[in-house]
């Protein structure tokens, strides 16, 4: 069952095309457009499938976008001191806080399905999150 799952995850998502505004790839249902500063790489024979997207901010830092099977329990860290909720049409975003190993806190946003999650993490400006937000609120 988790290799079918694979499968219908690494063909649901799929590269569409650079646009003006980025590069656009499609994960049901929706397609989204990320920015042109991303490079993608995809590992489907490792043993967590996952593609990720890696990006350089405003300032030359690094974020990523990772669309993974939604296989994870997101609370189960020590270091996880809160989880918000909000549902977006078919995703529940996840607007999660936890401390860094500096002991800083630090937010991540992950908009999941039923079977696949996409995690932002790291360097990202606000203007990413309310990207993606708005796009998938439609």
């Amino acid at each position: 069952m988790r290799t079918l799952t694979m499968l219908l995850l690494f063909f649901s998502v799929s590269l569409l095309a650079n646009t003006k505004e980025g590069v656009a790839i499609k994960i049901f249902p929706d397609r989204l457009i990320f920015p042109k500063s991303c490079e993608t790489s995809a590992q489907p024979k490792s043993k967590e499938f996952s593609i990720l997207l890696t990006c350089t901010n405003s300032t030359n830092g690094k974020y990523f976008f990772n669309f993974r099977l939604n296989n994870i329990e997101l609370g189960e860290d020590e270091n996880v001191v809160s989880i918000k909720e909000i549902q977006i049409k078919s995703y529940t975003r996840y607007e999660l806080t936890d401390k860094g190993p500096d002991g800083d806190l630090r937010t991540s946003y992950h908009y999941c399905t039923q079977e696949v999650c996409l995690d932002l993490v790291a360097d990202y400006d606000q203007s990413v999150v309310d990207s993606i937000t708005s796009q998938l609120t439609g």
